[in-house]
């Protein structure tokens, strides 16, 4: 069905006789294929109608039965439908009760028990977030012991435990553990962090160390706002405080030539400077204590055709977003200027990155001192050669751009 039209459809449900007559197309419609016009009318229509709770409830019971019923009719589901169902599910769970929620979770569960092979694994992976929402120990012990004896849930397995974690603090893998102490504040907290990352710089097999899921508050199954964990309004904003003043301190121990423990503490630049974009208030002090560490890793890596690079360079233009430049010193700006520049000038360097680099240039040309674009200015006008010969009109627009701001701040 056309998404306009299940849209003025949806717009019609405002009671119980309204959801009685419309409601079932909805129903219905989620069946077949979702897509975020879907998954947004339905969202809407169960906010607009969150006054009446016949109506929410009656909404909701029907869209969870369809779930699960069009789960049972088509035989397979691809991980991105499964995806995208899995995360409509969680936000339609997520304005029930918390009653309504445990119910609902304990049903899952108990289908998934009476399910095997693909019919459990379809089963696992569409109502896995919304479990996460119970507060019921006992339902999660139970989902994390089947979704550990079904292969390929060690993702599901990791939320779950999270989870249990959250409401029973036990003997869970260290960095569950400390990313759950990290969010609920926990009195040990940031001693269980720094034994961590103690034990990752030492640790000649850093593989299954999980670092990189330390940070990560944004996926689905580890979002607070999303999965109902208890957490204050300045959660976020408190971690970063916490973190990065440890970070920095592990980071100097690890001797410059080990690259391997170096570049897995690289890759946690873009989720702390992922969540420090979410605040409202920017944290300009905490964040320019790991801009040594971010011209290290754009210094090291301008050199090399490493997976890293374009992280480091998403991460730099971040900082530069957030943090004042008033006060980098001219040298750290130096520093950075050459290492974009030597980006710009590899024959080879992918477009994705060209691209970063050139938005990092640009936003230097409109804040950096008249110091640091003077002398830096005609070395940066060539290198700009490669990017406006590019065939990619984006990226010959973006190095105008680039060299206009310059030539501004120059004049």
């Amino acid at each position: 069905m056309d998404s306009s039209l299940l849209e003025l459809i949806s717009l019609a449900i405002f009671d119980e006789a309204s959801m009685n007559k419309f409601g079932t197309v909805i129903v219905e419609a989620l069946k077949d294929d979702i897509d975020f016009d879907l998954s947004r009318c339905i969202i809407e229509t169960i906010e607009r109608n969150k006054g009446n709770k016949d109506v929410t409830e009656k909404l909701t019971d029907s869209l969870i039965s369809s779930f699960i019923e069009g789960l049972q009719i088509n035989e397979e589901i691809c991980i991105e439908d499964a995806r995208i169902k899995a995360e409509l599910l969680q936000q339609i769970v997520l304005k029930l009760d918390q009653s309504k929620v445990d119910e609902l979770a304990d049903s899952f569960v108990a289908k998934w028990e009476a399910t095997d092979g693909i019919h459990r694994e379809k089963l696992i992976n569409v109502t896995a977030l919304s479990i996460l929402q119970t507060k019921k120990i006992d339902i999660l012990e139970k989902a994390l012991i089947l979704t550990k004896s079904t292969p390929n849930f060690e993702e599901v397995s990791n939320y779950l435990a999270f989870a249990l974690c959250i409401y029973k603090q036990e003997s869970a893998e260290q960095w569950i553990s400390v990313k759950s102490g990290l969010l609920l504040n926990r009195p040990n907290a940031l001693q269980n962090l720094e034994n961590f990352l103690q034990k990752f710089i030492f640790s000649s097999d850093i593989s299954t160390s999980h670092l990189s899921a330390l940070f990560d508050f944004d996926s689905a199954g580890f979002n607070p706002t999303m999965n109902r964990y208890p957490v204050s309004v300045l959660w976020r904003q408190r971690i970063l405080c916490q973190f990065i003043p440890i970070y920095v301190k592990y980071f100097s121990q690890i001797p410059p030539s080990d690259n391997v423990h170096r570049s897995a503490f690289f890759e946690l630049l873009r989720p702390i400077l992922g969540n420090a974009q979410k605040l409202t208030v920017p944290l300009s002090t905490e964040l320019l204590q790991i801009l040594p560490i971010l011209t290290e890793a754009l210094e090291l890596l301008a050199e090399e055709e490493s997976p890293l690079l374009d992280m480091a360079v998403e991460s730099f233009v971040q900082l530069l977003k957030q943090a004042s430049l008033d006060s980098i010193s001219h040298e750290e700006l130096e520093k950075n200027i050459k290492s974009l520049q030597r980006i710009l000038i590899k024959p080879n360097a992918k477009i994705s990155t060209v691209i970063k680099v050139l938005e990092a240039l640009e936003l230097l040309g409109k804040n950096a001192p008249s110091e640091i674009i003077l002398p830096a200015y005609s070395c940066i006008i060539g290198a700009l050669m490669n990017a406006t010969l590019s065939k990619k009109r984006i990226v010959r627009q973006k190095a105008a751009a680039v060299r206009n701001q310059w030539e501004l701040a120059m004049s």
